[in-house]
């Protein structure tokens, strides 16, 4: 599906596949498929991320993706999208300079949840089944410690448990280590 670049990432929602990366020939960043063997790209202009895309989840109504919404504050480019049809693609507008390269999306069957790295943020999350509106998260009942000030990059986020799990690089904090695993206290 991508030539001379990479696959990120691959969803099944029960009748079509979609796959997300980076074709090195024609600059396509997503790919849907009904069999698993043979790939259609999406043209790399349908997709408001600049940058390389890393991960593809479905909720059972819409798809969102996730990748490097470098450089941030551009009008034209954002860190998340989603599509009800993985052709057409809408930005989900500021996750760029909040979240600027997502690394996983996930889905609970409540909340949506994105996780990479950012200056502000390392996980974000919406409460909207459409997941248009994203938040920030914070370690604390406060809403001035936000996740980027103690994990610099999250790599992963899985529901399990009633409880979402972060993992990733911990960033030096006074008073101790990096934390590189992070839970949600309330779900």
């Amino acid at each position: 599906a991508f030539r001379g670049g990479v696959c990120n990432d691959a969803f099944w929602n029960g009748s079509v596949w979609g796959a997300v990366g980076y074709d090195a020939a024609t600059g396509a960043k997503v790919a849907t498929s009904k069999d698993g063997v043979t790939w259609s790209q999406i043209p790399a202009a349908n997709i408001p991320i600049s940058g390389i895309l890393y991960s593809i989840m479905w909720n059972g109504s819409v798809w969102m993706v996730g990748g490097d919404g470098s450089p941030t504050n551009d009008a034209f480019t954002a860190s998340i999208a989603w599509s009800t049809d993985l052709v057409t693609w809408n930005g989900i507008a500021n996750t760029d300079t909040k979240l600027t390269v997502v690394k996983r999306i996930a889905w609970n069957g409540m909340y949506w949840v994105a996780v990479g790295q950012g200056d502000v943020s390392t996980i974000m999350y919406s409460k909207s089944r459409n997941g248009l509106v994203w938040e920030d998260t914070y370690t604390s009942a406060s809403s001035t410690n936000k996740t980027a000030s103690v994990i610099a990059v999250v790599n992963d986020v899985i529901w399990g448990g009633g409880r979402w799990v972060a993992v990733g690089r911990g960033n030096s904090i006074a008073g101790g280590n990096g934390v590189s695993i992070l839970y949600s206290a309330d779900t």
